[in-house]
């Protein structure tokens, strides 16, 4: 996910592995959760829509 790119999200998180933080990262973990298991399939659906290679025969 995208998010972890961001330098102190990234930091955070790996924080809060290190040291037992569970709160800490499921606050950062859980949120974004559902807006990329909410996106993915209407983008992937997008995507098989506009290139006929990824459409099922």
């Amino acid at each position: 996910m995208w998010f972890f790119s961001v330098p102190p999200v990234g930091k955070l998180v790996v924080a809060g592995c290190f040291n037992r933080a569970f709160a800490t990262v499921q606050g950062v973990v859980i949120p974004p959760a559902p807006t990329s298991l909410g996106l993915n399939p209407p983008a992937d659906r997008l995507s098989a829509a506009s290139n006929p290679k990824l459409r099922r025969t």
